[in-house]
């Protein structure tokens, strides 16, 4: 990631960091709601109008976050869609279930 900002975000007591692109960051903070891919992978292979999260900077994600800590980096009801293929059975038991609980607080009134 070239252009990058660390955001510090805290859910239930757990104090998280996530690295931002610019102007994804700038999005999340206006409050305009976005489309979340978990799991994005490399550029090419991404869907159009979708904020990419991952876990490897290789990838260049919008979002460079672990999901092993159970936590999606975002505000409460700030996403409209989620789209994930093949990440949830990488994730650990327990983590995988928590990843769901955050889908649904990410969520525009909980309807993704």
């Amino acid at each position: 990631m070239t252009s990058q900002e660390k955001m510090i975000y805290k859910s239930d007591g757990k104090m998280q960091e996530a690295i931002i692109k610019p102007e994804i960051l700038k999005l999340i903070l206006s409050g305009e709601l976005i489309n979340l891919e978990l799991g994005c992978g490399p550029v090419g292979k991404r869907l159009p109008g979708f904020v990419g999260l991952d876990s490897l900077p290789e990838v260049d994600p919008d979002i460079l976050h672990d999901l092993n800590t159970g936590i999606i980096p975002l505000p409460d009801n700030s996403v409209i869609r989620v789209y994930s293929c093949y990440l949830l059975e990488h994730l650990p038991p327990g983590i995988n279930l928590d990843i769901i609980e955050e889908i649904w607080r990410v969520c525009i009134n909980n309807a993704c």
